[in-house]
């Protein structure tokens, strides 16, 4: 396994860390690297590469950390990264949160004021729909960023591709999500195991921000946080694109054995 990690990465690791790198066991050469060419690391990422014993895991990473040689963001499911290295966020990635309602939001409860026809939030001359909108313009980081031929966002600071817009998405993969959801989707109430099986399906090869993935399943966002993504999370079955922040709204998810290269 450690000969799979680029040489400029090993190198770099050895220069930084001198002596003290070379005294490192397997699983600890194995754990640093996985940091320095990803980004971060987990127990999840840990022991998809190895076969040592979760609670040996934990020690290594534990003991990295204490050594110095990694830092920790989070509690339960933490993720470890060099010292000094940046971890995204949100904005980082997404850009700044435009500020239009969510669906969750009172705001379009059908029968609020806010979706009346009169109603100036939705009329022409609404700021928030303006060509010359920051949020909405042309030189919003959200419809300028780099994005694959199926509308994903590329960042060079994720691994996986980040589904942010469904609206943006092509109709082949857009069809292909709702088929995925088509249970949940038609369903007001399924067996817990269907929903967990469709959002891990979901997130499989991508981050899938947070509105989107509750969108696809028909379900309030954060409800879905609470009652499934949050245990997902714990069990190590999801992954976070944005660690540093977990309650996010604009957080992003991907199916655990797929958010790394």
């Amino acid at each position: 396994m450690i000969n799979l990690f680029p040489e400029k990465v090993m190198a770099g690791l050895k220069r930084r860390f001198g002596a003290e790198f070379d005294q490192l066991n397997h699983v600890e050469r194995v754990a640093l690297p996985l940091a320095g060419s990803e980004g971060t690391v987990n127990h999840a990422r840990l022991r998809s590469v190895t076969t040592e014993h979760p609670v040996d895991l934990s020690k290594t990473l534990r003991h990295l950390t204490q050594a110095g040689m990694l830092e920790s963001t989070g509690g339960r499911g933490a993720v470890y990264h060099l010292p000094g290295e940046a971890i995204p966020t949100p904005d980082d990635v997404l850009g700044p949160a435009p500020r239009i309602p969510t669906a969750s939001s009172p705001n379009l409860e059908p029968s609020s004021p806010h979706l009346e026809p009169s109603s100036p939030h939705l009329g022409v001359s609404s700021p928030h729909l303006e060509p010359s909108s920051p949020h909405l313009g042309p030189s919003s980081p959200n419809l300028t960023g780099t994005r694959d031929p199926d509308g994903c966002l590329l960042s060079e600071q994720l691994s996986l591709p980040v589904i942010d817009d469904l609206s943006v998405l092509s109709a082949d993969l857009r069809g292909a999500l709702e088929t995925l959801a088509t249970i949940p989707r038609s369903k007001a109430k399924v067996p817990r195991p269907i929903m967990i099986e469709a959002i891990l399906k979901l997130c499989e090869g991508r981050f899938v921000v947070l509105r989107c993935l509750a969108e696809l399943v028909h379900r309030n966002p954060q409800a879905l946080r609470d009652h499934y993504l949050t245990g997902l999370l714990q069990d190590r079955r999801l992954t976070l694109a944005f660690p540093k922040t977990p309650t996010h709204e604009r957080q992003a998810y991907s199916s655990t054995h797929t958010a790394t290269p």
